[in-house]
């Protein structure tokens, strides 16, 4: 990433002009020289550090720099008390902030010493020489530099890479300065860069013209790979060719047998794993006994009379399509009645869970009514099961309230996960637990902190007593030690950190109540709206984005996991930002700090998300359509581009025409148009 431009800088920002009496007195040198370790090891105040916005609070972004201000506020106004403010030439220099970032917490960025560099000597030229003779003796200076680096590259073992890109940057200063200046830069320098192109073409030639030479064939053994040989096989051959013997055996036939799928109305079927052979008796068998024994069985779970029914009616449902949609597909009239199946195993789906919870009742089933008129029905008795459906719906939609939202839409005040909790104790004594774990996690942080904070203050105590390490080499030169104890001490004490403290719950009462209900979801409503998801988006192939990564659930949470009853749903609350204190960059803070600023409120933005194909929740989005699976599609061939004429007649001739850029090489263009206006709806009659 990189900034758009440069970023213009001014060097000195500030000055100040001090006598030299004061400047070398003793006592401001220890003064000075405190300020400026202790802008080493303590970080500066919160108004100086570097922030970001996260789920709307602000974090302190250890990522970017510091704000210079402290430096400018701070330092040079101590100076300008012992002196004053001095009116310094300044200089200008246009630099580009880039980074290299790839799944880490701290990103490269560069280094500052190259820059500090080229300021101190264009500096020094400055308060030497006139402004514009210094800033051409420091172009010239830059361009000898890159210069001298570019002919050790040439000397050097260097990769031709790295050696084309230091010969560009000299081409490229080279160029600038005989446009500024309106002279060559040297024959010394022209030297250099001719003598790199050189090496250059010299690398390249060598590389385009090496010819990999193929290895002669090994001929030893010629002989015995060309001749075949064939040992025994006469006998082989003769046994072949000799009359066989005729006897006439009979094997007694036992066909393949498989269990059939109980008839029992108390008992639900389910399919096992078979053969392909059996596949379709038992998809008969099952829509068999939805047609009879449907009815009965659901009065008898309504009657208390069968436990923990809805489990296995959504298991029926998913292996059930998942068979009939691969053994009658492309064809519609079985489709047709498969989907019909399917619809009544969900009405009687929900008829169970709004007796388990009337609330429901209040709230639309979500299937729409008309999702039913492309069905393709031949028998009396199965429109009259569609009828039936079709009025369930419709009754469903009229006892809803219209104020109500969508259960599969963001959670309001008059959701009903909301509504739920407000009439559930046990929920609301989740809740009180949850926050009393808070407070205990809280409490530890604080002992944490304390301790931690004694152990730094003694760290900075102690390096603050003792003196850094010196030694002396044979020529008399002396080195800091790379082991000296006050360097560690103070090393030690600006590592030191400690990890925030996240609250568990979200603070808006809509989101905290949603995750409460999610953690004890009641298992009827849970199965429902996997089942009603399933069937409205699954099987009504609805289109939706991906969307952007969800990094936690309400049910993986590390902070709320224990507390959930159902470990895995399809349908649940998930965010798209981090947790702050468990998986983000910025979960660990550095010392000196306050538990004001270790306790974060919850980070996480939960809406709703299909965890199984990783989507968010579309809604309303676009509407569910069976029609694909009623309607014949035409084959493989030069009129496969036109299966959409044929699934609808609510297209025109215009649009027939708009489309003619679709037509298969293999058609003329009035085949074309005539296929696609058949069905058109003004040629309907």
């Amino acid at each position: 990433m990189s900034t758009q431009g440069r970023l213009t800088r001014n060097f000195p920002s500030r000055a100040v002009a001090c006598p030299l009496e004061k400047r070398v007195d003793a006592s401001l040198q220890v003064e000075l020289r405190t300020a400026l370790d202790r802008l080493r090891l303590e970080a500066p105040p919160r108004s100086y550090q570097p922030e970001t916005i996260r789920s709307g609070h602000s974090v302190h972004e250890t990522r970017d720099t510091m704000h210079p201000g402290f430096v400018n506020d701070y330092l040079m106004t101590i100076l300008s008390v012992i002196g004053e403010n001095h009116a310094s030439i300044t200089s200008r220099k246009n630099t580009r902030d880039d980074i290299l970032w790839d799944n880490t917490k701290y990103c490269w960025r560069r280094q500052p010493l190259w820059l500090f560099c080229k300021v101190a000597v264009l500096r020094t030229l400055l308060l030497t020489l006139p402004p514009a003779e210094a800033r051409e003796q420091y172009k010239s200076f830059m361009l000898d530099v890159v210069a001298r680096l570019l002919d050790h590259c040439c000397k050097k073992s260097v990769d031709p890479q790295l050696l084309s890109v230091v010969h560009s940057k000299l081409a490229r200063r080279a160029m600038k300065f005989e446009q500024t200046y309106g002279r060559s830069p040297g024959a010394h320098i022209l030297a250099i860069s001719s003598n790199a192109r050189t090496v250059l073409d010299k690398i390249w030639s060598q590389h385009t013209g090496k010819v990999e030479c193929m290895e002669r064939v090994d001929v030893q053994g010629w002989a015995n790979a060309t001749l075949l040989s064939l040992p025994r096989f006469r006998e082989q051959l003769a046994g072949s060719l000799s009359p066989l013997d005729c006897v006439r055996t009979t094997r007694k036939f036992t066909p393949d047998s498989q269990l059939r799928c109980t008839a029992d109305q108390s008992v639900l079927p389910s399919l096992m794993p078979s053969s392909d052979k059996f596949s379709v008796t038992e998809l008969v068998d099952v829509e068999t006994w939805v047609e009879h024994n449907l009815a009965p069985w659901t009065k008898l779970v309504l009657g208390k009379k069968i436990v923990g029914p809805c489990d296995k009616l959504e298991e029926l449902i998913r292996s059930y399509w998942s068979r009939a949609s691969s053994k009658y597909r492309r064809v519609p009239t079985a489709l047709s009645h498969a989907l019909l199946v399917i619809l009544e195993l969900w009405v009687a789906l929900d008829k169970i869970c709004v007796s388990e919870i009337p609330l429901m009742a209040e709230y639309s089933p979500v299937l729409p009514a008309n999702l039913v008129q492309p069905l393709l029905l031949s028998q009396a008795h199965q429109m009259q099961r569609l009828f039936a459906v079709e009025s369930y719906i419709n009754v469903r939609q009229l006892q809803a309230s219209t104020s109500r939202p969508s259960i599969f839409a963001e959670p309001t005040e008059d959701s009903m996960c909301v509504r739920y909790y407000d009439s559930a104790t046990p929920l609301q004594d989740l809740r009180r637990e949850i926050e009393q774990h808070d407070a205990d996690m809280r409490a530890d942080k604080a002992r944490e902190l304390a301790i931690a904070m004694d152990r730094w203050k003694k760290l900075l105590a102690d390096a603050k007593a003792l003196e850094c390490s010196y030694y002396v080499d044979i020529r008399g030169k002396r080195w800091h030690e790379k082991k000296c104890v006050k360097c560690e001490k103070e090393s030690q004490a600006a590592a030191m950190t400690i990890k925030y403290v996240e609250e568990s719950l979200p603070r808006k009462e809509v989101k905290l109540k949603a995750a409460i209900f999610e953690l004890r979801v009641p298992v009827e409503f849970a199965v429902w709206r996997d089942t009603t998801w399933f069937i409205f988006n699954d099987i009504g192939q609805r289109e939706a984005s991906v969307g952007s990564f969800a990094h936690a659930t309400v049910l993986n949470y590390a902070q709320l996991t224990r507390y959930a009853t159902q470990k895995t749903m399809r349908i649940t609350l998930a965010s798209s930002t981090k947790p702050t204190a468990l998986i983000a960059h910025y979960k660990d803070k550095a010392l000196p700090t306050t538990m004001k600023v270790l306790s974060v409120p919850n980070n996480l933005q939960y809406k709703l998300r299909d965890t199984s194909e990783s989507k968010w929740v579309d809604w309303p989005g676009a509407p569910p359509d069976f029609k694909a699976y009623c309607t014949l599609s035409l084959p493989s061939g030069a009129y496969s581009n036109l299966n959409w004429a044929m699934r609808t007649s609510e297209h025109t001739n215009n649009e027939v025409i708009s489309r003619q850029h679709e037509c298969d090489v293999r058609l003329e263009k009035n085949e074309y148009l005539a296929f696609g206006s058949l069905r058109a709806g003004e040629r309907i009659q």
